[in-house]
This record gives C-alpha cells, structure tokens and sequence, in this order.
C-alpha cells in the first residue's frame, strides 16, 4: 500500500510540472499551439516575462490554495454548528480567547502549511466530522472550478493568464492530495480522516475530544482541568490510527499534568511497544516526551542517549520557538542532564514571561508548573545532601 501511495504522489507531482510547461507553451504562443513551431519563435523578453509569470504565479497559487483550504475547513465548520478557535497558515496564527477576543500568535507545526481549529457543538447524536474535514477539499475543488471559468470567458494579460491557470493546477493538487485517504510522513489527511471516522465510530470520540482539548488549551486551561473522559482511548480492536495516536499523546500529557510521572513513563512505554511504526511527527512527540519521563523518573542515561538523537534535538528546539511543552524538554535535560542549571533558570524565566504570548497558554501554564516541580525536586536533593553530609 504504501509503494502505491508513493507512486501516486510521484504521478501527481510529474502531472505538476507536465501541467507548468503546458501552461509556459501556451501563455508562449498566445493560445495558437499551431503557429508556436520552435523555441526560436519567441522573443526573449517574452521568454523571459512567461517565466516569471509562472513561478509567480504558482508561488501565489498555492499560498492561496493553502490559506483558501483552511477558510474550507472553518467556513464548513460554522455552518454545521462549530466554533471557531484559531486560523493559521505558516506560522501566522490568529485565535480567539473565550471571551471572543481575537489576538495574533506564532505557532509552527512541522509539515503543515496551515491549520484551523474550531471546537465541536454538543450534540446527543455525535460529532458532525464530515463537512467539517471535507471543507478544505471543496474549497479547492472550487477555486479551480471557478479559475477554469474565468480563463474560459475572458481574454487576459499574460501574467493572470499564468495566475488563473496556476489556480487550476494548485486547486486541483491540494485537492485531490488531501481527499484520497492516506496518511502523510507526519499525520493523516483529510480523506484518511473521513474514512477513519465513518469505519469506526468510536474513534469519532477521540477526535471530539481532541478538538475540545485544543480549545480550552487555547483558552488558558490545563489537561489536568478538562475531564477525565476526554483521556480515555476509544480505539476499534486490532485497529491504529494517528487520531488514536494522538489521544494517546494527550493522555501521556495528561498524566504528567496531574505529577503522575511514573505512571506517564509506563503508558508510553505501553504504546510504544503496541505501535512499533507510527507517523515521523507523532513519533518525534513520543520520543521528546520519553526523554523528559526518563530524566524526571528513572534517569537511565543510555534511553536519554539513544532518544535524544540530532533529529529530535532538531525538532524539539525548533518546535521550542512556539512551544512550551517543547521548552519543558530543553529544561529538563540543561537541569537534570547536563547540570546547567543558571541556563536551565534563563529558560524557566523566559516562557514565564512570555506566558500569553504563546498560542495555547494552557500548554504553557502546565509546562511551567512541570518545570517548579523540577526545580522543588532539585532543591530537596540538593538539600538531603547536605543533610547526609
């Protein structure tokens, strides 16, 4: 399965660039393939102009695709009762608090353009998940639906001639990349997602509550404020999916929250042990939180060592930027591991400064919680030490 979702994504890819130098021959020759008889007959300042316009204009095509995708998934989202929490795209975030005041962030999420968070309505009958995922998708299909036509009816300059065809192109990528179900190198797309849910029911619970967890996240609250039903893990038999897989990350986060340390170390373990292959970005969250447990619990320097690898120190202090869980990490190995503790000070100091600057400030409320028991636990060793001495 795999081998052929690599070679669709290698077709998609080739029907990219086939689709690009169509477009550059035909904006080349002004639409009258018949008369476009060699490279010869074109001026080099139209060469050069046709160039231009394309890479412009694919560049500007899928930043839009990407933002319009998102706007997909929230305005879909509204009309079947949910509410918005939070539009990214890059690292640009913008979110409301509870209030319903609208402030911007940054936050990155590896592998990702954009993302928009909205939060579940009640309902008795379950969580409407179709148009919800589906809405990115439509948007597409629609932007290139709705570029066709203008390219159809209307004589243009060279440029938006590039632009709309781009458009086309750009829409009908993302689109069909994001409805064949299939999961990416770091989580599932949209089509995977609907699958997912419509197969097995009970996931739709974990993916309600994952949803929730990101609102009041958003909204200032920790995991260890939200109710314990969201933590339970509705998995189908003999069945693994990244929703799953994250439930099971928020559950890890969950008992680290409460100080249950020992019991988060042996969940992970657990998990690790009955997902041996999961996708590089979950695998990267389990991993960091592994190395923290470890240097809070037992301390067994050769796990630190194994899992702190270049490609998760890489990742962890890239997500750092926008993360606090992420800064808890950092903290822990300069405290514990490395015995920096000034620059493992510095860096407590910084993310409580920066509390509500951060995009889910429940994340960093329980980070900095996490690191003043560190630092109560150093203290009381530091002071039995003494003691003994």
């Amino acid at each position: 399965m795999k081998n052929v979702l690599k070679n669709l994504t290698g077709l998609l890819a080739g029907f990219v660039i086939g689709l690009a130098i169509a477009v550059l021959i035909i904006v080349l020759s002004g639409g009258d393939l018949a008369a476009f008889k060699s490279a010869s007959d074109v001026e080099s300042h139209r060469l050069l102009w046709a160039i231009v316009s394309s890479l412009l204009s694919l560049i500007l095509a899928m930043m839009l695709n990407i933002m319009l995708h998102e706007a997909g998934h929230c305005l879909l989202g509204l009309l079947t009762g949910y509410r918005f929490v939070s539009y990214r795209v890059g690292s640009l975030t913008l979110l409301r608090d509870e209030q319903g005041r609208f402030h911007f962030r940054r936050y990155a999420l590896a592998g990702t353009g954009g993302q928009c968070l909205m939060e579940p309505p009640a309902r008795e009958t379950g969580v409407p998940y179709l148009l919800y995922n589906a809405g990115g998708v439509l948007m597409n299909f629609m932007v290139a639906m709705g570029s066709m036509l203008v390219l159809s009816h209307h004589d243009l300059p060279m440029f938006w001639e590039c632009f709309f065809m781009m458009m086309v192109m750009a829409g009908l990528l993302m689109g069909l990349t994001n409805a064949i179900p299939f999961s990416k190198s770091y989580i599932n797309n949209d089509g995977r997602n609907i699958l997912a849910l419509w197969r097995h029911p009970e996931l739709r619970k974990d993916f309600e509550s994952q949803l929730r967890m990101a609102a009041k996240l958003t909204y200032g609250k920790r995991l260890s404020e939200m109710p314990a039903a969201w933590f339970d893990i509705h998995q189908a038999e003999g069945y693994a999916d990244s929703i799953t897989l994250a439930a099971q990350v928020n559950r890890i986060g969950w008992l680290e929250d409460q100080n249950l340390y020992e019991e988060a170390r042996a969940y992970l373990e657990q998990v690790k042990a009955a997902t041996p292959t999961v996708p590089a970005l979950i695998q990267m969250e389990i991993d960091g939180e592994q190395v923290l447990l470890e240097l809070i619990t037992t301390g067994r320097k050769e796990v630190v060592d194994r899992l702190w690898t270049r490609q998760l120190q890489s990742y962890v202090k890239t997500a750092a930027k926008s993360s606090a869980g992420k800064q808890t990490i950092l903290f822990a190995y300069e405290l514990i591991y490395e015995g920096k503790e000034q620059q493992a000070l510095d860096r407590f100091s910084s993310v409580k400064a920066s509390l509500n600057r951060y995009a889910f400030p429940g994340e960093a409320r329980a980070a900095i919680a996490t690191m003043e028991w560190m630092l109560e636990e150093k203290s009381r060793q530091t002071a039995g030490q003494q003691y003994d001495l």
